[in-house]
């Protein structure tokens, strides 16, 4: 994963590849890249491919977002953990 920098494409390498193998060392890799995602329609995507680790540690870091400015940013956030 080290021919792209684009957080999103590595978050979905991850989670493509942490369902084949289930090595939870994707999911730290996840959390780590969704940090540095800025723009909120990438953000978007990006909580919806966290959400596919099922994990609670996922869980926790999607929380993060369900008070957010943006509208859409909290609101997916509430709808992947099933708070609306």
């Amino acid at each position: 994963m080290s021919r792209t920098t684009n957080p999103l494409t590595i978050l979905i390498l991850a989670s493509c590849i942490y369902k084949l193998t289930n090595d939870e060392s994707y999911i730290l890799l996840a959390i780590e890249v969704i940090q540095k995602i800025s723009d909120k329609y990438q953000l978007i995507d990006a909580l919806y491919y966290l959400k596919d680790f099922n994990s609670s540690i996922t869980d926790k870091t999607i929380q993060q977002f369900i008070d957010s400015n943006d509208y859409l940013i909290s609101y997916n956030a509430k709808r992947l953990l099933n708070i609306l």
